[in-house]
C-alpha cells in the first residue's frame, strides 16, 4: 500500500503575515468517557519530516519533538531532542534523541491507529483523524531567544497559523499545560485569547479559572519575524519574562 501525504508551500495569510511551514494535524476522534482527557489529544505532521505531539491539559507527561518516517503503511516517529535537553530528558523519561517513541498504522491519508508506543498512558488502538482531508495548515513557528536569565524557561514557542488559531509549546523543563488559542493583530501588537472547547470549559475553569476568549498573553510586533512578550494575564505564564524575544524560525530572505 502507498500513501502520500502531500504538502503545500508558504503562502500570505489575511493578517499580513508570511506563514512558510506547512503541515496536517491528526486529532483524537470520538474518545470514550474514559479518555475524555486523553493523553495524547493529537499529531502534527510538518513537511520537513518533523512532527510534534499535543497534550491534553491534564497530562503530566511532556512529549519530545519527532521525526517521522512512513514505511510499508506504517508511521514511525522517534525522538528529536536538541543537545540542550538531552540530560533532563535521560534523567527524568529515560528517553534520548533517536530513540523509537511511537508508530501508527496509516489507514489513509486522513487516519492513524496507534498501534506500539513508548509513551506512557496513551491507549493503543486510538484513532486521530485530519479535520479536513484536503487542507493542509500554514504555520509560522516562532522560538524563544536568548532569555533573560539561567531559569528553565515556560514559554518556549508559539506557532501562529493561517486560520487565526495558535499554540503554545512550553519549556520541555516545566510541565505547565497551556490551552490552544485564537490570535488577532491590532496596532502592531498580537493578542492571543484562549480557545477552549466546551468539553473542557469546567475543568479549566476550576482549575485555572480560566474561560473561553480570556486574554492570555501579548507580544509586540516589530516585524513579521520578531515577537516580543509585553503582557501576560494567564496565572501559569508568570514565570514568562516580560520584554523576552521570540524569533520565527524560518524567514524570508
Amino acid at each position: 500500500m502507498c500513501i502520500l501525504l502531500i504538502f503545500t508551500g508558504c503562502g500570505k495569510g489575511d493578517s499580513g503575515l508570511t506563514f512558510d511551514e506547512s503541515s496536517v494535524t491528526y486529532t483524537l476522534e470520538n474518545p470514550p468517557d474514559d479518555q475524555i482527557l486523553h493523553t495524547l489529544s493529537s499529531i502534527t505532521l510538518y513537511d520537513d519530516g518533523k512532527a510534534s505531539f499535543e497534550a491534553r491539559y491534564a497530562a503530566t507527561y511532556l512529549f519530545p519533538y519527532c521525526t517521522y518516517s512512513i514505511q510499508e503503511g506504517e508511521m514511525f516517529f522517534y525522538a528529536d531532542i536538541p543537545a540542550e535537553e538531552a540530560n533532563m530528558w535521560v534523567s527524568l523519561f529515560n528517553l534520548q534523541d533517536g530513540d523509537f517513541v511511537a508508530k501508527f498504522v496509516l489507514i489513509d491519508e486522513n487516519a492513524l491507529v496507534l498501534s506500539e508506543t513508548s509513551l506512557p498512558d496513551v491507549g493503543f488502538g486510538v484513532k486521530y483523524v485530519t479535520d479536513n482531508p484536503t487542507h493542509r495548515d500554514l504555520s509560522k513557528t516562532y522560538k524563544v531567544e536568548n532569555q533573560l536569565d539561567k531559569r528553565p524557561h515556560i514559554l518556549s514557542s508559539i506557532v501562529l497559523y493561517d486560520s487565526g488559531k495558535a499554540t503554545f509549546k512550553t519549556s520541555q523543563f516545566l510541565p505547565f499545560m497551556l490551552p490552544t488559542c485564537t490570535y488577532s493583530i491590532q496596532d502592531g501588537e498580537i493578542l492571543l485569547f484562549a480557545d477552549i472547547p466546551e468539553i473542557e470549559a469546567d475543568s479549566w475553569d476550576s482549575l485555572f479559572s480560566l474561560h473561553n476568549d480570556d486574554l492570555l498573553v501579548k507580544f509586540i510586533l516589530p516585524n513579521e519575524n520578531t515577537l516580543v512578550l509585553s503582557e501576560v494575564s494567564f496565572s501559569t505564564l508568570y514565570l514568562a519574562g516580560i520584554g523576552e524575544k521570540y524569533v520565527a524560525t524560518q524567514q524570508d530572505n
